[in-house]
């Protein structure tokens, strides 16, 4: 076995700067992350994990991301949010099954609280949604279901007192709940949307807007 120290800093103009440290041990069936401590998006990121490249190629790690700002993605918006999560998988291809678990989403974006949480897991080209929640403030999105290029069935119920948190320059309230089955190209859905005071940009408007389908 042999361990491992690296710092590193990355930088570029489609990516955030960022550093980060990590410490480790190498051997002949994987790597062991004892500790990763990165700064990025004017935050916090640690983490640790597991990467087998023997077996079945097991891989296990646990992210913890503290006070992100969410302007350096999406400039103008302000406001602060934190995570924690683990993503867990075995083999190394684009098509191998995994995980991914958000344990708890916190912070603020637009003045409001900002909670989530949920889980996603692939396989087999198939993604699960499971009890996945975003809320900020009284808005929110619940999905619960399945996505595949072969298959589709999908729940969702949604809230969105403000449309800003879409798209800037959008304006405008949402509120939709229903279903989706039978295949991305042929989907059937069932549900109801009312939008109210839709505008975008200053050029579409939208006073008010009904739909059902099934």
């Amino acid at each position: 076995p042999y361990r491992f120290s690296t710092r590193a800093q990355v930088e570029g103009p489609a990516i955030p700067s960022t550093s980060f440290e990590a410490t480790g041990v190498v051997s002949r069936t994987g790597v062991v992350l004892d500790r990763f401590d990165g700064y990025a998006l004017r935050g916090r990121i640690n983490g640790r994990g597991v990467l087998s490249w023997s077996g079945n190629q097991a891989w296990n790690f646990d992210v913890d991301a503290q006070g992100l700002a969410i302007s350096e993605l999406r400039p103008g918006v302000e406001g602060r949010v934190s995570a924690k999560g683990n993503i867990a998988g075995t083999g190394l291809s684009a098509a191998a099954p995994w995980t991914a678990r958000l344990t708890s989403l916190s912070g603020t974006m637009f003045g409001r609280p900002l909670t989530g949480r949920g889980e996603v897991a692939h396989r087999n080209g198939m993604f699960d949604l499971r009890s996945v929640r975003i809320a900020n403030g009284n808005s929110f999105v619940d999905l619960n279901g399945r996505v595949g290029t072969g298959a589709l069935d999908l729940d969702w119920n949604v809230d969105l007192r403000s449309l800003a948190v879409v798209l800037p320059g959008m304006t405008g309230t949402l509120v939709s709940r229903g279903t989706a089955r039978g295949t991305p190209s042929r989907p059937v859905m069932a549900g109801t949307a009312r939008m109210r005071h839709f505008e975008y940009a200053g050029v579409l408007t939208l006073e008010f807007f009904v739909a059902k389908g099934r």
